[in-house]
């Protein structure tokens, strides 16, 4: 048995080698497979980090949309909540800034690109010290007052991805943004945690006392709360703000972080569908690649193996396969043209995210090709496993 075993391994590699054309083809449309896999399951971390960093600050943040309120109206009003300064943990204010056409994006280049707007975020007096604030690139605190904007990483990334800023600008620490003669000039890049969801993907960040040098008008005003609020203080913080602010939507709750957990499963189970749906059809030109071996899995059978070892002969081969296109998609996630295939740096998030996406391939194609083995087209397909007859 043993030197079966040691035959059907060198025989599967020999296989693979005479159908090189047809293997090749399998393992490129699998990597492709993975990739897919991978935005998926990056959409679906990006929902664990939510729910995770979002427990003690969201369910305590409310929002308000104003209506181009004036520097003198936002700050009148922020002072007049100076009473609740004991239940406030600390006070956003944002708007969205507008870009010309022509808004030019440099950075020791002569290439110019255009983008639409602009996200402008400000926290008051500070920003809240249960928020997470990473800066994984250049110089940025929000103890002092740092010159310059802090971009988030998401709008970094659009900026390479969708305007065509030059790859190797990830190797900086600044640009700058000239709009009509203005200059924007990025000194940081990173993250913030728990921002309402209208500020949490391309947000730029300033200090407060530098907000309206940037932008003439406040769009949105949120607060947050140390612990929840009662009914009479937020009737009390809406009747302040439709005296001194033009408000367009009063002040309200965001949406719940316990909404999270549903669209996580939900998540989980549409990448899986997907990838097994996909996997599955792809199988077919597995299939036939077996329907070579018939002949050689009638001699093993002779000599005494069962429908299972000649299934698990068939997995060997699969799990070859597989494997190659694993790292075949690692190899293209390490090229400098990534951003432009995948959106997102994988192996910067965690080599764990892609190990374990590796692995939920290998189980979803066993798992796809025992399922046409013993309910779909393949059941019948080939007569080693016909009911192990021959």
């Amino acid at each position: 048995m043993h030197r079966l075993k040691t035959s059907a391994l060198v025989s599967t590699i020999s296989h693979m080698i005479n159908h090189w054309t047809l293997v090749t083809v399998l393992i490129l449309m699998i990597s492709v497979v993975f990739l897919v896999q991978l935005l998926l399951s990056d959409n679906l971390q990006g929902l664990v980090e939510k729910k995770d960093e979002s427990g003690e600050l969201m369910p305590n943040t409310y929002v308000c949309s104003l209506l181009d309120a004036r520097k003198e109206n936002v700050y009148s009003f922020i002072s007049e909540l100076q009473e609740y300064q004991d239940r406030i943990d600390e006070i956003i204010i944002s708007a969205e800034v507008p870009l010309p056409k022509k808004a030019e994006i440099s950075a020791d280049s002569d290439s110019f690109y255009s983008i639409s707007s602009l996200t402008l975020v400000s926290f008051f007096p500070k920003i809240s010290d249960r928020r997470t604030f990473t800066c994984s690139r250049g110089n940025w605190s929000f103890e002092e007052m740092t010159p310059g904007l802090f971009f988030s990483d998401e709008l970094f990334d659009l900026l390479i991805l969708e305007y065509n800023v030059r790859p190797d600008l990830l190797a900086d620490t600044f640009f700058s943004l000239s709009i009509e003669g203005m200059q924007w000039n990025c000194t940081g890049i990173g993250s913030i945690s728990s921002l309402p969801p209208s500020l949490q993907r391309s947000f730029t960040a300033v200090d407060y006392r530098l907000f309206f040098s940037y932008s003439e008008t406040c769009d949105q005003v949120s607060v947050v709360f140390s612990s929840p609020p009662s009914e009479t203080t937020l009737l009390q913080l809406n009747q302040l703000a439709e005296r001194m602010l033009p408000v367009k939507n009063s002040f309200s709750s965001v949406a719940s972080h316990e909404n999270v957990p549903i669209d996580l499963f939900a998540g989980i189970g549409q990448t899986v569908a997907v990838v097994f749906l996909l996997i599955i059809n792809i199988l077919s030109l597995f299939d036939y690649l077996l329907s070579l071996r018939t002949k050689e899995f009638q001699v093993y059978r002779l000599s005494g193996a069962t429908i299972g070892t000649i299934r698990r002969y068939a997995l060997l081969e699969l799990t070859i396969v597989t494997t190659l296109s694993v790292l075949i998609g690692g190899l293209v996630s390490l090229l400098p043209i990534r951003p432009r295939i995948e959106g997102i740096l994988f192996w910067d998030v965690s080599p764990l995210f892609f190990m374990g996406n590796a692995m939920v391939l290998l189980l979803i194609t066993w798992l796809g090709f025992l399922f046409r083995m013993t309910i779909g087209k393949g059941r019948t397909r080939f007569s080693y496993v016909n009911g192990g007859k021959i």
